[in-house]
């Protein structure tokens, strides 16, 4: 009886090492995989300060299309006042 008492103390002390060195150890990374991580890392970020950096020359270039576009407009009803102008010289 105390025979099988230390038998099965000793299977389940046996079984619960074997969870925890199954479920518990893992590999740690390598130099490699650290470097590549860190490299990517860095190109995250450099490709979100290029966005934000895009994002600005975007709003800088948008701006300057508007005023160009109002320019454009402007210059656009001077022509026609222009033209209005001409038709009524050349009839006189």
């Amino acid at each position: 009886m105390l025979f099988k008492r230390f038998r099965n103390l000793f299977i389940a002390l046996a079984a619960c090492c074997f969870l925890v060195v199954s479920f518990s150890c893992t590999p740690h990374p390598n130099e490699q995989q650290i470097n590549a991580m860190e490299e990517t890392i860095d190109a995250t970020l450099e490709a979100e300060r290029k966005l934000e950096e895009l994002k600005q020359q975007r709003g800088q270039l948008e701006g300057e299309l508007s005023q160009k576009n109002s320019k454009v407009d402007g210059v656009k009803k001077d022509k026609a006042d222009t033209e209005k102008r001409l038709e009524g010289w050349e009839e006189n």
